[in-house]
């Protein structure tokens, strides 16, 4: 047996040294005690036929900001936009001259007690920014970039855009699941019963919401170009954790207009979260 083992083993290595890309089709053929099957075993990882696909080290997916890789959001998306006005947009790879030549936009707050200069607005814009400049989208079977640049200077703004976000008041419901079926059993002539147990879990979600609309800056008594409502509901208050996914999701694809309400699912590690955090 041990003669036969040392023939398989050698054949097994003779197979390696000369087709060394088919050592996981190698290994098929060949049935080995633990031990050996352990040091083959070392031999495949070193050489390449064990080793999974490289993940990204990104050490942006280290940001607070980012959520979990199993995390998700539901959002919804509804958007109108005027079909006279013209949004200036190029293709990526054949537009060079044209994305030089940029229209430039001012984003303004729309709530009442936040101004523009405020801490909170001024990180949720940079998200739409970071959107507009850093997304394409697809327009007529090509990929687009919108040619927009954000100002901060109003005064020479072609487009306002004008930004308001909240959370609504929290909605409870409540769940009632069987943890353990009902039971009887006999002990002499008496029959006892045990009754099937329940548990109730209240769940507590949250809508959060976003509004954009687009403004022509040189008349602004003029109705709104584009007009987009984007909500998201789920268990966390937290907007600041919640906005980069929604306007991932919704940006800047949105600016074209929606023929429906779309509904998107977007996950923890969607890489579109890294465009809208770092712009790039």
């Amino acid at each position: 047996m041990q003669v036969k083992l040392r023939q398989k083993s050698s054949q097994f290595f003779a197979a390696i040294h000369k087709k060394p890309v088919k050592l996981c089709i190698v290994m098929k053929n060949y049935v080995f005690n633990k031990p050996i099957f352990l040091i083959l075993l070392s031999v495949f990882f070193l050489s390449g036929c064990g080793s999974s696909s490289n993940l990204s080290k990104d050490s942006r997916w280290q940001d607070p900001r980012v959520s979990t890789k199993d995390a998700y959001f539901n959002v919804k998306t509804n958007a109108f936009r005027n079909p006279d006005v013209i949004i200036p947009t190029y293709v990526l790879g054949t537009d060079s001259v044209a994305a030089l030549v940029a229209k430039k936009y001012y984003i303004a707050s729309s709530l009442r007690d936040v101004f523009d200069s405020d801490l909170s607005f001024l990180e949720f814009a940079k998200y739409i920014e970071n959107a507009i400049k850093a997304k394409a989208f697809r327009k007529n079977g090509a990929v687009c970039k919108y040619n927009l640049l954000r100002t901060v200077n109003k005064e020479e703004a072609d487009f306002v855009l004008t930004l308001a976000y909240g959370i609504g008041n929290p909605s409870t419901s409540s769940q009632t699941q069987l943890t353990s079926n009902g039971y009887g059993y006999w002990i002499g002539s008496i029959w006892f019963s045990v009754p099937p147990k329940t548990q109730t879990t209240t769940i507590t979600n949250y809508t959060r919401n976003l509004i954009l609309e687009m403004h022509d800056a040189k008349i602004p008594s003029a109705p709104a170009i584009v007009k987009i409502a984007v909500t998201s509901t789920g268990y966390s208050d937290d907007l600041r954790a919640v906005m980069p996914y929604m306007v991932a999701a919704s940006m800047p694809w949105s600016l074209e207009g929606t023929s429906v309400q779309r509904n998107i699912l977007i996950y923890g590690h969607d890489p579109s979260i890294l465009l809208v955090l770092f712009g790039r």
